[in-house]
């Protein structure tokens, strides 16, 4: 069996997305002071070192920790969040942002054979000589 080649996911745009909405979908809280989130919301406790506030969500996608100097695409974020490879990072967060991710094909068979394989010929044949 051939199997069809995996449809592309959303990487870009996923990990261009306002950090904010990952972080929101984590269920992390925003840094606040008197009730009012720091920075616009944008600063959170580090997922790497435990920082209580030197994470910094990037409206362009991304997060970076400026304590332990850990940096993130959002889509690593939630890998390392949940423990989860790459792959299902993108589909998990998709999930939960709304981003289309398609599924991937069936898989196909290969169909009849179109002539002997190389290895099933005598030596001669391939050779040239007997």
């Amino acid at each position: 069996m051939i199997r069809a080649p995996l449809p592309p996911l959303p990487w870009r745009e996923l990990n261009e997305r306002d950090a904010r909405d990952v972080t929101r979908a984590l269920g992390f809280e925003p840094v606040t002071i008197g009730g009012r989130p720091v920075e616009g919301g944008r600063k959170f406790g580090c997922l790497r070192c435990d920082s209580s506030d030197a994470m910094h969500a990037y409206a362009g996608g991304g997060l970076h920790c400026f304590s332990c100097g850990t940096s993130w695409s959002n889509v690593d974020a939630v890998a390392d969040a949940q423990g989860l490879a790459p792959v299902e990072a993108v589909r998990w967060l998709a999930a939960r942002l709304g981003v289309y991710v398609p599924e991937p094909p069936a898989t196909m068979s290969s169909g009849p054979a179109r002539g002997p394989s190389p290895l099933a010929c005598p030596a001669e044949t391939r050779t040239g000589s007997a």
